[in-house]
C-alpha cells in the first residue's frame, strides 16, 4: 500500500511539474500575441529595407549636377525624399522597440508567478524526495522572483522615459522638417543625415535617463535658487517690471543650453565680464549666467543683461 501511494505521489508530481510548464508556456505565447497597440500598416522592414541607402552614393548624387542621378529630382527634393525615408524607417523602428520594451516588462512577472504556484503546488502532494526537489525549484524561483521585484522601481519609470524619448524626438523632428523648408545650399543633405541620426540617436533609454537627470537636476537648482532669494538673500521685492524681464532671459538661457550652443552662452559670458572654464559646459555657463541674473535688482540692470541675450523689451 505504501509503494502504491508513494508511486501515486510520484505520478501526481510529474504531472502538476508537467501542468505547471505547460500553463507557464501558454502564458508565455499569450503574452508574446497581447500587444498594447495594433499591428502597424507599413512594415517595419519594408520600410528599413527601402531607406537602405548606400550614403557615399547619396552625397554623390546630391552633388551630381545630371538631375538623372537623382531619377530627375532637384537637389532640394532628393534630400528631403532621402531624409523623409530615413525619418520613416526610424520612426517605423522606435515603436517596435516601444512595443517590445512594453511586451517585456508585461510578461516576465507573470510567468515566474505562474512557475512558483504549479511547483509548490506539486511539492504539497509528491512523496518525500521528489516534494524535497520541488519545493527546491520553487524556492529557486522564488528568488528569481525577488530579484524581479526590485525592478519594479525601473519598470514604473518607463513612461516617463518613454515620454522623454518622444519630447526629445518631437524636438529634434521640428528642427528638421523647418530646415527641409532650406535651399540644398542651405542645408546640404550630409548636415541633414548627421540631423537624422541624431534624431534615431534619441530613442535611447541611456538618453531618456540623462535627460530626466538633467530635469530633475534643474528641478533642484530652481528651488534652491528660489530658496535663497525668498529667505537667505532676500533683500525685499524686485523692482517692477524685473521678474517678467527675468523670465525672458531664463528662457533664452535655457533653449541655448538645450541647443548645446556654447558658443554663444559663452559669448554671453564674456559680455557680462564673467570668466567660464575653457571647458565649461552649455549647462555651466547657463548657471553662471544664471548668478550674475539674480544679482540684478533694478530693472535698467536687467534690462542690459536682457540685451547682452538678445531678449528684447515687450517680448513674450
Amino acid at each position: 500500500m505504501r509503494r502504491l501511494t508513494s508511486e501515486h505521489s510520484t505520478i501526481l508530481a510529474r504531472t502538476a511539474v508537467r501542468v505547471s510548464c505547460l500553463l507557464s508556456l501558454m502564458l508565455l505565447g499569450a503574452c508574446a500575441s497581447f500587444q498594447a497597440h495594433p499591428e502597424p500598416v507599413l512594415d517595419t522592414r519594408a520600410l528599413v529595407a527601402s531607406a537602405n541607402f548606400n550614403i557615399p552614393d547619396v552625397l554623390q548624387n546630391f552633388a551630381s549636377p545630371d538631375p538623372r542621378e537623382r531619377d530627375g529630382l532637384d537637389p532640394e527634393g532628393y534630400r528631403n525624399m532621402v531624409v523623409g525615408s530615413l525619418m520613416l524607417a526610424a520612426d517605423s523602428r522606435y515603436m517596435q522597440f516601444r512595443r517590445r520594451l512594453a511586451a517585456e516588462s508585461r510578461g516576465s512577472s507573470l510567468l515566474l508567478d505562474v512557475g512558483i504556484a504549479g511547483l509548490a503546488s506539486g511539492a504539497s502532494i509528491a512523496g518525500e524526495s521528489t516534494a524535497n526537489a520541488l519545493a527546491a525549484g520553487a524556492s529557486a524561483l522564488t528568488g528569481t522572483r525577488s530579484a524581479v521585484s526590485r525592478d519594479v522601481y525601473f519598470d514604473r519609470t518607463i513612461p516617463a522615459m518613454i515620454g522623454m524619448m518622444d519630447a526629445e524626438r518631437t524636438r529634434l523632428r521640428t528642427g528638421i522638417m523647418t530646415n527641409l523648408r532650406r535651399s540644398a545650399d542651405e542645408y546640404p543633405l550630409a548636415v541633414a543625415l548627421s540631423d537624422v541620426a541624431a534624431y534615431e540617436g534619441a530613442a535611447s533609454l541611456d538618453g531618456a535617463i540623462e535627460l530626466l537627470t538633467r530635469e530633475a537636476g534643474e528641478q533642484s537648482e530652481a528651488a534652491q535658487r528660489q530658496y535663497a532669494a525668498s529667505v537667505q538673500n532676500y533683500t525685499g521685492p524686485p523692482a517692477a517690471g524685473v521678474p517678467p524681464v527675468r523670465l525672458r532671459i531664463s528662457q533664452e538661457l535655457r533653449d541655448l543650453e538645450t541647443a548645446g550652443n556654447v558658443a554663444r552662452l559663452r559669448e554671453i559670458a564674456v559680455a557680462l565680464e564673467l570668466s567660464p572654464a575653457e571647458d565649461a559646459t552649455a549647462i555651466q555657463i547657463r548657471r553662471l549666467i544664471s548668478e550674475k541674473l539674480d544679482e540684478a535688482e533694478t530693472l535698467d540692470d536687467t534690462m542690459e543683461i536682457a540685451r547682452i541675450v538678445g531678449v528684447e523689451e515687450g517680448e513674450d
